[in-house]
């Protein structure tokens, strides 16, 4: 079954989010309803790059995060997120 990003939220709301592209990010933010662009902006953003973290920052996202970059480096950051 197909759920909702909004029904998701409301289900198991996650607390970080990876982001690797600034025009994905873009994409998404023009595309989501008022409603979840807004909790969004309340997650912790992961970016393995300073342009994505600036571009976040310029859309509203308050919580970014700038990791290694690549797949390994964000896999090591989010291994180690919550400890």
């Amino acid at each position: 079954a197909v759920i909702s990003a909004s029904r998701l939220m409301e289900i198991d709301q996650p607390s970080v989010m990876v982001v690797t592209s600034s025009e994905s990010l873009q994409r998404f933010m023009g595309a989501a309803p008022d409603s979840l662009a807004q909790v969004m902006r309340r997650l912790t953003m992961v970016v393995p790059h300073a342009r994505i973290a600036q571009g976040a920052t310029e859309l509203g996202y308050e919580n970014v995060v700038v990791c290694e970059g690549g797949d390994e480096g964000i896999l090591r950051f989010l291994q180690t997120y919550n400890e």
